[in-house]
């Protein structure tokens, strides 16, 4: 009797070491599927399309900083307006009906996420320090504009792959007077950027496209047929199914930050959650 007790502690202890093994297996090929992705990431960086040349501006930490500040501001109840205000000349001048929206669910969304950030994280959600979240999981590229009529018809570029239409395609139904915006934006810029997102934790890599406005900075620029009803409803579906999420977001905070942020990009974007992204999750 007292043997088969032993083989049974035994049997118990080895089956949880097991568990315990590999749990710390998963966790391992993440980080290493997190680090090849950045890695490759580097090693072939998204390009500027025609109308632009590559060229460093020395302005990665304000690049950073932008998406960070964004993320916080999405993150901040009745902020949609702020939100809006980081976009491009051409986006906000179309979105100025934003105060048409009722933002009451949103808000909700935004009070009950920060609520369960911070029973799991001790405090509400808020990126401090942009350099330690958009880190080299975002791989940045920078440029000038070379050609403002040329650039304007490849500008925003495509978000993601699979996207139903490209730039170009976009710009043929923007008003006349939409395109002369864009494109004295684009030739009164002081740069542009390209900045992608790895797969982090399962969602879709996004790619986004920024101008550097000579009198407000870092701008995210978006499809000109994103509205701002469509932009208030990805953020909210994004911040739902986030907190949907809760009981598997990581123990590391800083990664949860990056999260958010893609969570953010997407909605930003106007892309949805993929099946793949949610079944990986």
């Amino acid at each position: 009797m007292r043997k088969t007790l032993v083989y049974l502690v035994a049997a118990v202890l080895g089956g949880a070491m097991g568990m315990v093994s590999g749990n710390s297996a998963v966790a391992a090929d993440q980080a290493g599927q997190n680090a090849r992705a950045s890695r490759e990431a580097r090693n072939n960086p998204p390009q500027l399309p025609d109308g632009f040349q590559m060229k460093d501006l020395g302005q990665l930490d304000n690049i950073r900083k932008q998406l960070a500040t964004t993320t916080n501001i999405a993150f901040t109840k009745n902020d949609l307006g702020k939100l809006i205000d980081g976009l491009s000349l051409v986006n906000r001048e179309r979105m100025k009906d934003y105060k048409d929206q009722d933002v009451k669910t949103l808000n909700g969304v935004i009070d009950q996420i920060n609520k369960d950030w911070n029973a799991k994280y001790g405090h509400d959600f808020k990126i401090d320090k942009a350099s330690d979240v958009i880190n080299e999981q975002f791989t940045i590229v920078q440029g000038v504009v070379t050609n403002p009529e040329v650039a304007a018809a490849n500008w925003p570029v495509r978000a993601a792959a699979g996207e139903a239409q490209a730039a170009a395609e976009r710009q043929q139904g923007q008003t006349g007077d939409a395109r002369q915006v864009e494109r004295d934006d684009l030739k009164g810029s002081s740069g542009v950027a390209i900045l992608e997102s790895s797969a982090i934790m399962g969602l879709r890599p996004v790619t986004a496209s920024l101008i550097h406005e000579k009198l407000h900075g870092w701008r995210f620029a978006i499809p000109d047929n994103i509205t701002s009803q469509q932009l208030h409803t990805q953020l909210q579906n994004h911040l739902t199914e986030l907190d949907k999420q809760k009981a598997n977001w990581p123990a590391d905070e800083t990664t949860a930050y990056r999260v958010a942020s893609v969570h953010v990009l997407m909605a930003l974007y106007n892309l949805n959650m993929s099946e793949e992204g949610r079944a990986q999750r």
